[in-house]
Formats: structure tokens, sequence, C-alpha cells
């Protein structure tokens, strides 16, 4: 049983390497062109609307600061805007993550980020750094958080929420054993549309 992801032989090699390749190479690894295939693939249109939605948000507002950090990771695309009168730039990957989690606010509240939450295919780790930022800054923190991602990511997924701190906070597996938390939400960003019915 493989997910479509499994099959990229480009993804399955580059995530595996990048969990141990120097710095400045890790911190530009969003501009790879796989990557830009398989998860950056927000368009510059699309990340621009998001951002308009976003901008009036008052949850986005006071999450911003951290939010922010996740172009410390140069992206192939930029948006540059003036929000909450601060010069901001994001990516529309993580616009596309940020309009993620605030949906997941309006429909279930803002006690979902505060549950015991999994996340199915966790790519980079960009959508859980976006979620644990919210989190910190709603003083909503995940009881708990496990990614279930193939085992040539979790090294990359590790190192890079390591940068913001999250690492420790958040459980990176490869196979579903057992699950010691009852859980609260179950989160995919395309990775179970990929699976075969089986793996489903």
């Amino acid at each position: 049983m493989e997910s479509i992801t499994m099959q990229i032989g480009d993804w399955v090699k580059t995530t595996k390497a990048l969990a141990e390749v120097p710095e400045p190479i890790f911190k530009s690894f969003r501009t790879l062109p796989i990557f830009y295939n398989v998860i950056e693939g927000t368009t510059f249109e699309g990340g621009a609307n998001l951002l308009s939605r976003l901008k009036r948000n008052h949850f986005f507002i006071n999450a911003l600061d951290l939010i922010r950090t996740s172009e410390n990771f140069k992206s192939s695309c930029i948006l540059k805007q003036s929000i909450d009168n601060k010069n901001v730039d994001i990516s529309p990957t993580t616009a596309r993550y940020c309009n993620n989690t605030l949906n997941l606010i309006n429909i279930f509240g803002l006690k979902s980020l505060k549950g015991n939450i999994v996340e199915i295919g966790g790519g980079y780790g960009g959508e859980c750094k976006i979620i644990q930022d919210f989190g910190v800054a709603l003083t909503a923190i995940p009881k708990s958080y496990v990614i279930l991602d193939l085992p040539t990511s979790i090294g990359l997924i590790r190192r890079y929420l390591g940068t913001f701190g999250y690492d420790k906070s958040v459980e990176i597996k490869s196979e579903i054993n057992h699950m010691v938390n009852e859980i609260d939400l179950v989160i995919s960003n395309g990775a179970f549309s990929e699976m075969d019915r089986e793996l489903q």
C-alpha cells in the first residue's frame, strides 16, 4: 500500500536528504522544484486573495508575529503586504495554511486547536507549524499533535519544526500502531486523497 507521494522518487530522495544538509541549503528547501510541485504550488493570485481575507481576522493579526517566521525559510513566491501597520512578507502557501487553520476555528471553534490532533501527511511540517503558532498566540495549544507521514519525511519534519521549538510537542510517526490519546481532530491537506481505498 503506497500513497502517490511515496511513488515520486524525487520527493522521497529529497526529503530524506534534507534532514542532513548544511543549514544554508536547508533554509532554501522550499524553493526546490519538487516542493513547488507537491506542496508550495499555491499561486500568487490565490495567496493574495487569501491574504485579503486574513488581514481582516483578529486571530490572524494576533498570531502574525509567529506566523511570519515561516518565511525564515526562503520561498519561491512572496506576497509583500502592509498588515496592522507592519510590512510583512508571506508566501501564498503560508497564507493557505493560515486560512486552513481559521477554517478549523470557524467550523469547530477555538477549542478544536486545544485537543488531540492527528495530521495525515505533514509534508515538511508547514501546516503543523502554523497551527502551533495560532495555538501559542491564542492560548489554545494542542493537548497533543501527531503527524503521520512517510518514514523518509520524518527527519525533515522534525528538523523544520525544531527550528521553531515545536519538535518537542509534536510526535511524528510513519505507522499507526495505537494512539494513546483519544483523537479530537484529524486533518489532511491533500494526503488522504492520494491514498488508495485500502490505505484510507
